[in-house]
This record gives C-alpha cells, structure tokens and sequence, in this order.
C-alpha cells in the first residue's frame, strides 16, 4: 500500500511523505502507482523553496508558504483524496495537524 502522510500549520501543508507501493497490479502495470508517480513527482517539481529527499519515497519538508504552494500542495492533496477514494486498498492518505 502507498501511504501519503500531509504535515498541516493553519491549514496549510508544511510537509509530505509518500512511501509504499500500489501493488494493484504486476510491475509496470501498476495504473495506481504510476497515477500517484506522476502526480507526486509533477507537483514536487514546481514547488519553489522546499527541501527534497527521495531515499526511500518522497519526503517534501519545509514548504515555503507562498500562495502557489499552497494550491500546488492543495491540489496534490485533493487528487490523492480522490485516488484513494477508487482505490483505498492501494492508497491511504492521512492529514495531520490543523
């Protein structure tokens, strides 16, 4: 299962990690582990002043709270609500903080 985990300060996402796999279908193959890839990965790379680590997943820390990357981490966010709302078994996001 691929878990994506959302840190929150007053409603806005300071960090996020995305770690596991789909495994909803055989390796490369995977409609739900290229959909969460592609979205993560496309989202990560127009953040501006965030630190990056992919050892072992994607950990995305120290957000800068600007207004784009608030609706660029808003939108990774909702599309993966919406991802693991058809596929709950292979996705679980968890939003911690307020």
């Amino acid at each position: 299962m691929i878990l994506a985990t959302f840190q929150l300060n007053k409603k806005q996402v300071v960090s996020y990690q995305i770690t596991g796999h789909a495994n909803s279908a055989i390796k490369g193959h995977d409609l739900v582990c290229a959909a969460v890839s592609v979205l993560g990965q496309a989202i990560t790379n127009e953040l501006s002043n965030a630190t990056i680590n992919e050892n072992g997943g994607l950990f995305i820390g120290l957000i800068e709270p600007s207004a784009d990357n608030k609706v660029l981490c808003e939108t990774l966010l909702h599309g993966l609500q919406d991802i693991s709302a058809q596929y709950p078994q292979n996705l679980q996001v968890v939003v911690k903080g307020n």
